[in-house]
């Protein structure tokens, strides 16, 4: 009987890993959490960036064909 637990032993024991495991869920769904907001922040930036250049890209074909036209018209 040297080595038997207790009942009060055994509570503690199980709180102590409930709590660990209940530590280590939260952890691991901070991190879904922060991979999520990372993905919704790349996404925006995505567009931000794309948006970006198609109007560059748009600024630039202007300037072009308006070139061109004032070429053809002289």
């Amino acid at each position: 009987m040297a080595n038997s637990v207790t009942k009060t032993q055994m509570r503690r024991c199980m709180m102590s890993h409930q709590g660990l495991r209940c530590l280590l869920k939260g952890i691991s769904t901070d991190r879904q959490t922060d991979r999520q907001t990372d993905r919704q922040t790349d996404r925006q930036t995505d567009r931000q960036t794309d948006r970006q250049t198609d109007r560059q890209t748009d600024r630039q074909t202007d300037r072009q064909t308006d070139r061109q036209t004032d070429r053809q018209t002289d």
